[in-house]
C-alpha cells in the first residue's frame, strides 16, 4: 500500500525575494492540514514534517509571542524578514501599538509618546544599551533609525531591577539581528521609488526621491561565528502649505482683525543613511561575545519662500469698507502694507555612532556572568537662516493694497496689486526695518546655527546565579556605570548686505514659487545660502545676552546597582511567575555654562556651575498568574524615575538690574531679576501600578487584552 504523509502546519505563508535562494527547496511548498498526499517511495511509515512560517504572519505571531512570554507588560513588533518593517522609520511601526502615538514633524513621525505622556518620560535602548540624542533634550528622535535595520522593537510599559535607562512613561529597547540565533545564509534587498501628489512647491527642491536597503548575513566555522552587515538609505521628499497668523488683536469697532499673516510654501527632502554590523562568536557553549557598531548619517534640508504681511501691528491702514461678523473683521482691504520676501533655508546635518561588546560565560550549571561596553556619540549641525527682500527699505519703495478675505478654517486668502514675481520690483533689503539697532537701516534676515554634541559610555557587569529551589529559580545583580555629556553651542548672527549699503539687486533669481494657495499668483526666489558663500551678506554676531545662555554644557555620572529575584511556582491549580527587585542610583550631575546681562557691548559675562549628588531607591514587582488556557493575569508595581530635560539643566542665566527699583524694599518688587536653567535639577518620580488581563488565542492567531494603570507622580 501507498503510504501516507501527514504534513501538520503550524504557520503557512508565502513570501518571494532573494531570501528564497537561502531556504531549502522543501520550504517551497506545503498543503492544508491533515491533508493526504500521495508518496510512491516504499513503506507505510507515516511521516510527520513542520512547515516553517515566513511573511507578515511570522512577523505578527514573534510579536505575540514576545509579549507572552514576557514578564513585564510590554508592546512588541518584529520584522516579517530582513529589512521588511515597511515605514520610513521605526517610529511610525512603533505608533501602530496600543498605547504608543508619534508625534509628527514636517510630514514625519519623529518622537514616541507612551500612554499619554510626552517624549521627556520615554527613554530609548539600542540592544538595551541607552543611546544618545539629537534633540537638544535626552529624549530619542526615533527617525534617525531606519525601520530596515531594525528586527524587532519591544515598549517596556512596566520595568524590571535588570533593564537599565528606564523611563517613567516607558521605555523603548530596539533590536537588530543576531546573526548565530537568526541561524541561516540570508541576502535581502529591497528599493522604492517615492514621490508626491503635490508636485515641488518650490522649484529648486525634488518632488521624489528613493529608498534602498541591503542585508547579508551569514554563519561560518561550525555556525560559532556569525556576521550581519546592512545598509539603509533613503531620499524622501515632502511637501507642505502653511498658513501662520500673528494673531487677531482687537481693532475697529472693538472687533478682532487680523494682526499680520506669515504663509510658506515648504520643501523638504530628508536624506538618511543607516548601516550597521555585528559579528558574534561562541567558540564554545560557554562562552559567547558579541560586537555591534550602528552608523547613522542624517541630512535634511527645508526651503520655505512666502511674504510676510504685516497688517494691522504695523504702519498698514485697514481701508473703510470692511465687515465684520460675529466680532471679526472678516473682508477688507489694508492700504500701506510693506510686505516682507522671506526665503528662508533650514539645514539639519548629524551623525551618530554607536559600538558595543557584550561577553557571556557560563561558569558552570549555577552561574552566568556577562558584561556589556557601550559607547554612542552624535554631533548635529545646523542651519536655520531667513533672508528678507521686497520693493524698498523701510519707509522707502512701493507699498501694496492687499484686500483680504478670512475663510473658517483656512485662514486669510489675499489679493494684491504689486507683482511679487517681477525681479525688478524686488530688492534685498529690510522692508520693515526690523533689528535696526544692531545693523543701520535694519537687518536682512537672521542666521541661528547651533550645534550639540552628545557623548555616552556605559560599562555594565552582572551575574546570574540559577537556585532551583521549590518557588525561588534564579537570582540576577550587577552594576551599572554611565558618564554622559552633553553641550550645545549658540551661534547667531545678523545679516547685512557686505557693501554696507540697505539695498542691493537680488541674486541671480532661482524660479519663482506658487502662492496660490493665499491668493497671491508668486514670488520671485534665489539661494541665500549662495549669497552667504558668495559674500552678498556680511554677518554680525548677536552679542547680546539671550543668547550668550543658549550654551551650556551638562555632565552626568550614574551609578546603578540592582538586585532581582525571579521566581516561579503554583499556587492551587495557578502558576505564579514573575520577579520582584530594586535598583540604587547613585547620580552626580553638573553644569557649565555663563550667567549673562545688558545687549551689545554692554553685556556682561559670567563664568558659573553648578549640580547635584544624590541616590535613589527604584523597587519594582512583576507578577504574572497564568489560568491555563492561554489566560494570562498581570500586576505591576514599580517606582520610576525621568531624568529633567537637559537645556533645563543648564547652569545659564540671565540677570537683570532695574535701578528705577533700586530703594524698593518688596520682595515681590525687587530691582533684580533673572531666568535660566537650574543644574541641580532633580529627576520627575512616580509609583506605577499596571494590571492587564491577557488572552491567547488558539494557534497564534492573536491575542485580546484589557489592561489599566495609575501613576502618582511623587516629584515633579
Amino acid at each position: 500500500m501507498k503510504s501516507k504523509k501527514v504534513i501538520r502546519r503550524k504557520e503557512l505563508a508565502a513570501t518571494i525575494s532573494l531570501l528564497l535562494a537561502a531556504y531549502p527547496a522543501a520550504y517551497l511548498q506545503a498543503q492544508d492540514v491533515d491533508q493526504d498526499v500521495s508518496d510512491d517511495s516504499a513503506g507505510d511509515e507515516l511521516v510527520t514534517e513542520e512547515v516553517i512560517v515566513t511573511g507578515i504572519r511570522r512577523g505578527l505571531l514573534n510579536s505575540i509571542d514576545i509579549k507572552e512570554s514576557s514578564t513585564s507588560i510590554v508592546e512588541a513588533i518584529s520584522a516579517e524578514e530582513i529589512g521588511k518593517l515597511p515605514d520610513i522609520s521605526i517610529t511610525d511601526s512603533l505608533a501602530r501599538l496600543p498605547g504608543v502615538t508619534a508625534q509628527r514633524l514636517n510630514g514625519r513621525s519623529q518622537v514616541l509618546s507612551v500612554r499619554g505622556l510626552g517624549p521627556d518620560f520615554t527613554t530609548a535602548l539600542l540592544n538595551g544599551r541607552p543611546q544618545v540624542s539629537s534633540g537638544d533634550n535626552r529624549g530619542v528622535e526615533f527617525d534617525q533609525y531606519p525601520s530596515e535595520m531594525i528586527s524587532a522593537a519591544v515598549v517596556y510599559k512596566t520595568p524590571n531591577a535588570k533593564l537599565m535607562g528606564q523611563g517613567l512613561a516607558g521605555t523603548v529597547d530596539l533590536q537588530t539581528i543576531r546573526p548565530l540565533e537568526y541561524g541561516k545564509q540570508a541576502l535581502a534587498a529591497n528599493a522604492r521609488y517615492v514621490w508626491n501628489d503635490i508636485s515641488a512647491l518650490n522649484d529648486d527642491a525634488p518632488d521624489d526621491g528613493w529608498r534602498g536597503s541591503f542585508t547579508y548575513v551569514d554563519q561560518f566555522n561550525d555556525d560559532t561565528l556569525g556576521i550581519a552587515i546592512g545598509i539603509a538609505h533613503a531620499d524622501t521628499p515632502t511637501q507642505s502649505e502653511r498658513y501662520n497668523a500673528w494673531g487677531y488683536p482687537e481693532g475697529p469697532e472693538s472687533a478682532a482683525v487680523i494682526g499680520g499673516s506669515k504663509p510658506f510654501a515648504q520643501s523638504n527632502t530628508l536624506e538618511r543613511t543607516g548601516i550597521i554590523g555585528t559579528l558574534e562568536w561562541a567558540p564554545k557553549d560557554t562562552f559567547r561575545t558579541s560586537l555591534d557598531l550602528y552608523y547613522t548619517d542624517f541630512q535634511e534640508k527645508q526651503v520655505l519662500r512666502g511674504i510676510e504681511f504685516p497688517l494691522w501691528w504695523s504702519s498698514a491702514q485697514l481701508q473703510d469698507g470692511y465687515t465684520i461678523n460675529d466680532g471679526l473683521v472678516t473682508q477688507g482691504t489694508f492700504g500701506n502694507v510693506k510686505g516682507v520676501m522671506r526665503n528662508d533655508v533650514n539645514d539639519r546635518n548629524s551623525e551618530l555612532f554607536a559600538a558595543g561588546w557584550n561577553m557571556q560565560f557560563d561558569l558552570n550549571d549555577k552561574w552566568i556572568l556577562a558584561t556589556d561596553l557601550s559607547y554612542s556619540k552624535m554631533e548635529r549641525d545646523d542651519i536655520l537662516l531667513e533672508t528678507y527682500s521686497g520693493t524698498g527699505p523701510n519707509g522707502e519703495g512701493a507699498t501694496d493694497n492687499l484686500s483680504f478675505q478670512m475663510r473658517p478654517g483656512q485662514g486669510a486668502l489675499f489679493s494684491s496689486v504689486l507683482d511679487y514675481t517681477d525681479p525688478n520690483l524686488i530688492f534685498l533689503t529690510s522692508p520693515q526695518g526690523w533689528g535696526g539697532d544692531i545693523v543701520p537701516g535694519g537687518q536682512l534676515g537672521y542666521n541661528n546655527s547651533p550645534s550639540i554634541e552628545d557623548e555616552l559610555t556605559v560599562f555594565d557587569v552582572r551575574a546570574e546565579y540559577a537556585v532551583g529551589g521549590d518557588w525561588l529559580s534564579s537570582v540576577e545583580f550587577g552594576l551599572n556605570y554611565q558618564t554622559r555629556e552633553k553641550g550645545k553651542i549658540a551661534d547667531e548672527f545678523f545679516l547685512a548686505l557686505a557693501s554696507g549699503s540697505n539695498i542691493a539687486p537680488l541674486p541671480t533669481p532661482t524660479g519663482f514659487t506658487n502662492l496660490s494657495f493665499i491668493g497671491i499668483p508668486g514670488m520671485v526666489t534665489y539661494d541665500p545660502l549662495a549669497a552667504i558663500a558668495d559674500g552678498t551678506y556680511a554677518l554680525t554676531r548677536n552679542p547680546n545676552a539671550d543668547v550668550v545662555i543658549k550654551s551650556w554644557v551638562v555632565e552626568e555620572d550614574l551609578t546603578t546597582a540592582f538586585v532581582m529575584v525571579n521566581f516561579d511556582t503554583d499556587v492551587g491549580n495557578t502558576m505564579v511567575y514573575g520577579n520582584f527587585g530594586v535598583q540604587v542610583v547613585d547620580t552626580d550631575q553638573s553644569s557649565f555654562a555663563e550667567s549673562a546681562s545688558g545687549t551689545g557691548s554692554d553685556t556682561a559675562l559670567v563664568a558659573v556651575t553648578g549640580g547635584d549628588d544624590f541616590i535613589g531607591w527604584l523597587p519594582s514587582l512583576n507578577l504574572t498568574f497564568d489560568f491555563g488556557n492561554n489566560n494570562l493575569l498581570r500586576f505591576a508595581y514599580a517606582r520610576t524615575l525621568a531624568r529633567a530635560r537637559m537645556d533645563q539643566m543648564r547652569a545659564s542665566l540671565e540677570w537683570s538690574f532695574d535701578s528705577s527699583k533700586s530703594d524698593s524694599t518688596d520682595i515681590n518688587n525687587s530691582p533684580w531679576g533673572g531666568s535660566g536653567g537650574n543644574p541641580a535639577l532633580r529627576p520627575w518620580i512616580a509609583n506605577a501600578f499596571d494590571i492587564s488581563f491577557e488572552k491567547y488565542l488558539e494557534e497564534g492567531i492573536g491575542y485580546l487584552s484589557l489592561a489599566a494603570f495609575y501613576k502618582d507622580l511623587d516629584t515633579w
